[in-house]
């Protein structure tokens, strides 16, 4: 029976993300959503909960914190925030990817955790390939693709679509985004497996990614991407790797130059919101200046803020300050589920950094994949407190932690049997 759940549970990494979403009018879930609760349930059924890790335990508290000034909405402001409330559901069911792992890591092995790699990058290479289409047969100005926010130029997949109950395909959100921050996650981890094995497909892999990544116009990404490779020369910081990087980058400014590439590359993807930026084009920037402006104004005037939040909800948050959320998960958290809250989704990102580079060293052939998640969670936690909530996005999530915690248990493991062995 746990190899059959382990096989289904490899499906839903591999395909999720080629899926829309169902629209419930309440909310939108994933098919698969309703089959892993079952599957957890057949799975506790078997056994203890696990939950003897820091990673389970801060988002365990982060989610009961968001569940009681959930309430603390409800009572400010006198009403029920029925889709807020859903997505809250729905976030705290994100648990099970949590604790799943450790029921099944003993059936994967190294393998398994390339074959949703795999098939993430399979589903970019699709994407980008429709992006490109579109790029060549209805071309359009370099402006429009940037600011635009037509999907049709923008490697987001299915993931911004629901089917409502009617059986329409309905745009519900964009996750432009977050998809930027998912696949420098993706160019991170194959960076680091190329790091460990120096085989050209992983190189070939991470140049496909990079160039995808500006095809989803996020600066979230970019920033993700920035931290991780800078992170990974700060660990690295040897004469051989700084001539390297030297050698690299003044190959590419002369590339550059020489084909007179300077304007065509400026005016490409996410460098095009980054080079030619102008608040005019941009207003987003303003937006969310004016978001912070009167969430600040708001625990200005209401202290008690601080503690316990204003309301863990969208609609309890545009009640107080007439936006619906402050844009980053950090400020956004403070305001609605107040400092607490705040400080144990910092402590959840410290742990499954501070987990993934003390498994790193490890001689495993796991250890790649936790080199790669360590050089990912400072971006992934810098472009979630800054962009939005890049933390907690239903296609990825699981991915993420499916990864760091087969790694995790199949290297802890590794070691125990050697440390029996040489007692």
């Amino acid at each position: 029976m746990t190899k059959l759940i382990a096989r289904y549970y490899i499906l839903f990494l591999c395909l999720n993300i080629f899926l829309p979403k169902i629209d419930f009018g309440f909310g939108q879930f994933y098919l698969f959503d309703f089959v892993n609760i079952l599957l957890f349930g057949l799975l506790i059924a078997r056994g203890r909960i696990f939950a003897s890790s820091p990673v389970i335990t801060t988002y365990t508290i982060f989610m009961v914190l968001g569940v009681l000034t959930f309430l603390v909405g409800l009572i400010n402001f006198g009403f029920f925030d029925t889709t807020s409330f859903f997505r809250l559901l729905k976030f705290t069911f994100f648990l099970l990817f949590l604790v799943i792992p450790y029921y099944l890591y003993r059936e994967y092995s190294f393998s398994d955790l390339m074959r949703v790699l795999n098939f993430q990058v399979l589903f970019v290479v699709l994407s980008g390939l429709y992006v490109v289409y579109h790029m060549i047969f209805a071309p359009m100005s370099a402006s429009d693709y940037a600011w635009g926010y037509d999907n049709r130029y923008r490697l987001i997949g299915l993931t911004s679509y629901a089917i409502d109950l009617n059986g329409n395909l309905n745009l519900v959100g964009s996750t432009s985004v977050s998809m930027g921050v998912f696949l420098a996650f993706l160019v991170l981890v194959f960076f680091s497996l190329y790091k460990f094995f120096h085989k050209t497909r992983y190189l070939v892999v991470i140049l496909i990614l990079l160039g995808a990544e500006l095809l989803t116009y996020s600066r979230a990404g970019i920033l993700t991407l920035v931290i991780g490779f800078a992170y990974y020369f700060f660990l690295n910081l040897r004469p051989v790797v700084i001539a390297r990087l030297a050698i690299i980058t003044a190959v590419f400014c002369l590339a550059i130059v020489a084909f007179n590439a300077t304007k065509t590359l400026s005016s490409f993807g996410t460098i095009t919101k980054i080079t030619n930026f102008s608040f005019t084009e941009d207003s987003s920037i303003g937006t969310r200046v004016k978001m912070l402006r009167a969430g600040m104004q708001y625990m200005e005037d209401h202290p008690i803020t601080l503690l316990w939040g204003s309301g863990n909800g969208e609609a309890y948050i545009k009640e107080a300050i007439g936006y619906d959320h402050l844009e980053g998960l950090v400020p956004t958290t403070l305001f609605a589920s107040g400092l607490l809250a705040v400080l144990v989704v910092a402590l959840h990102f410290y742990f499954v950094w501070y987990l993934s580079k003390w498994n790193s060293r490890s001689d495993s052939e796991f250890a790649p994949f936790m080199y790669g998640i360590r050089i990912f969670v400072p971006g992934w936690f810098a472009s979630s407190a800054l962009a939005g909530n890049t933390f907690q996005t239903d296609f990825y999530f699981a991915i993420v932690y499916f990864v760091f915690f087969v790694s995790y248990f199949k290297i802890r493991t590794a070691d125990a049997v050697q440390s029996t062995r040489a007692g």
